[in-house]
Order: structure tokens, then C-alpha cells, then sequence
């Protein structure tokens, strides 16, 4: 019901009138999630934050201070350090008590194995490889599963024997998640590229 919804912000907009259409925004949302929740009780699961534009933040916000006496709880997930604008709003959200920060480690080399071991299965991966592979994907979840779709699409690992394998063991890391992601997306079609670049 919520994703559906298409708000229109005249980009002219500024100052006053601006805050006025952020808090219009976010108050009819706040509404819609509170007529949902007259149902069952509702989780708002809000991803990469540190992505997330002022206004959108402005939104979280809004919706964070009012939720109250809503059955209702957000929950998102950002990495820290990548966003000025959100690192700010979420101190001055601490400051009021309105949010709860979780840090959560990096995966551990036994994490990344079950990880790892877990998505390509059956496998006769290398304890080696393992150790090398999370040494370079620095135990972030989403670069391992990335990297390893990138190395099965082209040909690092492979199908030997009834099993996945690591068949070029000089295969090379993309450097990060940004890279790893531009690999993956240089070897769509040109009409597949053209659609995400739209």
C-alpha cells in the first residue's frame, strides 16, 4: 500500500514552504501505516539508509518521533561514516531518544565459510581459499555474495566433478562492493545495461 504511493515535490521549493511539504509527505504516510496497523502490528524495514536523500531522512524522522501510540516499529540498516547528512539527523535522533543504534561486526572467517560453503553447494572449496576470500571481501556479507556471482558468471568457479570449484585460482577481487557491482553490471547485454542506466 505504502510502496505504491508516489508523492510530487516541486524541486522550486525551498525554506519554509519546503518543510511544510516534507512534514504533509510524511504525516500522510504516518496515516497510512496507522490505518494498516488497525490490522496486525507492522515492521517498516528500511535498507541502506546511508543512501537516503534529506527529505527522505526527514520522513524517518517525522515518522520515528510520532509512532508512539502506533503498533508499529522501523528498523533499518546503514553503514556509518558514508552519509554527512544522515549521521547528523541520527545524533540528533539519539539526543532525543527516538532511535537505538546496533553495531554489528564484520563476519568472522568461520561466518564467511558457512556463508560461502552454504551458497555454493556441494562444494570442495579449500579452507586456503576460504581464508583468502574473506580476507578480501573484509567480511562484508553483501561484497562475499556479490563477489562469489561474479566469479561463477565468469568462470572462477565452476561445476567439476559435481561440485563447485575454484578453477582459476589467480582469479582477481574487485577492490570493493561499488567495483564488484560495476563488474556484474558490464557484462549484461547492451539492451540490459541501457534498461538499468534508465
Amino acid at each position: 500500500k505504502i510502496i505504491g504511493t508516489h508523492f510530487l515535490v516541486r524541486r522550486a521549493i525551498e525554506g519554509i514552504k519546503l518543510e511544510i511539504e516534507r512534514v504533509r509527505i510524511a504525516n500522510s504516510i504516518l496515516e497510512r501505516l496507522a490505518a494498516m496497523d488497525r490490522d496486525a502490528p507492522i515492521l517498516l524495514f528500511l535498507e541502506d539508509l546511508q543512501w537516503a536523500d534529506e527529505s527522505s531522512m526527514f520522513v524517518l524522522n517525522y515518522l520515528a518521533r510520532n509512532i508512539g501510540k502506533e503498533r508499529m516499529m522501523i528498523l533499518g540498516s546503514l553503514r556509518q561514516g558514508e552519509s554527512e547528512t544522515l549521521d547528523c539527523i541520527l545524533e540528533k535522533m539519539k539526543a532525543e531518544n527516538i532511535v537505538k543504534l546496533m553495531m554489528l561486526d564484520k563476519l568472522d572467517g568461520l561466518s564467511t565459510s558457512s556463508l560461502v560453503r552454504g551458497l555454493l553447494e556441494p562444494n570442495d572449496f579449500t579452507d586456503e581459499f576460504i581464508a583468502k576470500f574473506a580476507g578480501q571481501c573484509e567480511g562484508n556479507p553483501f561484497f562475499i555474495i556479490e563477489m562469489l556471482k561474479h566469479m561463477v558468471s565468469d568462470g572462477s568457479i565452476g561445476m567439476k566433478d559435481g561440485k563447485y570449484s575454484l578453477l582459476n585460482a589467480d582469479y582477481s577481487t574487485a577492490a570493493n562492493v561499488e567495483d564488484v557491482v560495476q563488474k556484474r553490471l558490464e557484462a549484461l547485454e547492451p539492451d540490459a545495461m541501457a534498461m538499468v542506466e534508465y
